[in-house]
């Protein structure tokens, strides 16, 4: 696995499709926010209100995507993260 460094956060790709009514599933447009499990954060992350498997929303603006066995990861900044999942809450 990576280690990001500075301001850069590695997420473990969730959620982030819609389904049409007839059932056809389509990737979202890079500006709708999607899930995401934090994986690692790097160093100079300050006030970080998440860490390592917490879920995320993000905001998916120029993230750099990698693939690792059976799992996609991106690497983004810090600021893309817009919101925590509460624990006990799915979406």
């Amino acid at each position: 696995m990576l280690r990001p460094l500075h301001k850069n956060v590695i997420l473990r790709l969730d959620r982030c499709e819609l389904q049409e009514s007839g059932g056809i599933v389509l990737k979202t447009s890079a500006s709708r926010p999607c899930l995401a499990v934090v994986e690692s954060v790097g160093p100079d992350v300050e006030d970080q209100d998440y860490g390592p498997g917490d879920v995320v929303v993000y905001h998916p603006l120029n993230p750099v995507s990698f693939a690792e066995g059976d799992h996609e990861y991106l690497i983004l900044q810090d600021e893309d993260i817009l919101a925590v999942q509460e624990s006990g809450h799915e979406l």
